[in-house]
């Protein structure tokens, strides 16, 4: 008991230290910088929709960032309806060497178009650390951090560190940390090819290539999901990296994951694992193909009495999610 009130303690210090930084000028932020600023050796990859309540903190955690390094930013507003996007603009015009803007006219998501089909086309960065506008950095090494472990370890392609959940004004902490002791340890390639492991997407830090294409992947709205998978096929280890301060996810109604429902979430699980395993199905690799299979099978049996299953059913044929059906049949039709 002593050990977890001890942790609580670093992330109420670490949050309150967070509030109490002032953010410092472009010119503050570059002047440790080696190297071109036209060639940023890490892009901070940030998608933003509604988040007019959270995106201060989400950008302040970007700027107090100490680097030796040249850093971008480069944030996807897509058509938020409260001021997000002007928010937004007025880093742009305080930080026009560092931040990079997309706005969109039109809400691209609900046109099944996700954030990283525009920001890809900008980034730049050797590496890229990602962080949607809802959630925030407490650590102003982070960045510089994981880039030394990176170079230092060829192997590993992507990083992860802790992060703690907070109500939607951070004012509650719901889980101390997110990422369990028995998590905190490095993922061989095919480790990260079974999704195993959990990597909180708002601590990444991966390598800017080439990865593998996932058949469908864009039928999944577990874009992450995807691309640790694809990492994996890559050859590439997921490592975490100790010593950094707790990143801070916010949990709210807002969220993409929290506002399908529950129902939903387990059509979703269903999809994205049936995606998974037609994809290794097509390419001959039937362990693999298999594998995804079986989860889906023992996620159904594990978590769902036939009650419960025929609930789903019933609340899918609901009109509101029948996109959720056509992948499925989608998916089924093609394995």
């Amino acid at each position: 008991m002593q050990g977890v009130r001890l942790v609580m303690c670093d992330i109420v210090a670490a949050l309150q230290e967070f509030n109490e930084l002032s953010l410092p000028d472009q010119e503050e932020i570059m002047q440790g910088w080696i190297g071109d600023v036209d060639k940023p050796v890490v892009s901070v990859s940030c998608s933003a929709y509604n988040h007019e309540k959270y995106i201060d903190d989400a950008l302040k955690g970007f700027l107090i960032q100490k680097t030796k390094f040249p850093f971008e930013i480069v944030i996807h507003d897509d058509c938020s309806t409260d001021k997000t996007a002007n928010i937004i603009k007025k880093y742009e015009k305080k930080y026009p060497l560092i931040i990079k803007a997309i706005y969109q006219e039109e809400n691209q998501y609900s046109k099944g178009r996700k954030p990283f089909e525009f920001k890809n086309k900008i980034i730049i960065g050797k590496y890229v650390a990602v962080c949607e506008g809802d959630d925030f950095w407490t650590d102003p090494t982070k960045l510089q951090k994981q880039v030394d472990y990176l170079e230092s370890h060829p192997e590993a392609f992507i990083t992860y560190h802790s992060s703690t959940a907070v109500n939607h004004d951070a004012t509650k902490i719901l889980h101390k940390n997110t990422v369990w002791w028995r998590h905190q340890k490095n993922y061989t390639s095919e480790q990260l090819m079974k999704g195993e492991g959990f990597l909180p997407t708002l601590t990444w830090m991966y390598r800017n290539i080439d990865y593998p294409l996932i058949r469908d992947a864009s039928l999944s709205i577990n874009g992450d999901r995807m691309r640790l998978v694809s990492i994996g096929i890559a050859g590439g280890e997921g490592h975490y990296v100790p010593d950094i301060k707790n990143a801070v996810y916010r949990k709210h109604d807002g969220g993409v994951w929290s506002q399908i429902g529950k129902d939903a979430q387990v059509i979703e699980y269903i999809n994205t694992r049936l995606i998974l395993a037609r994809h290794f199905h097509k390419e001959k690799n039937n362990e693999l193909s298999n594998f995804y299979m079986d989860k889906i099978f023992h996620h159904m049996a594990e978590n769902y009495s036939f009650i419960s299953l025929v609930k789903i059913f019933v609340y899918v044929i609901n009109k509101k999610l029948l996109r959720f059906v056509k992948k499925i049949v989608k998916s089924l039709l093609r394995y």
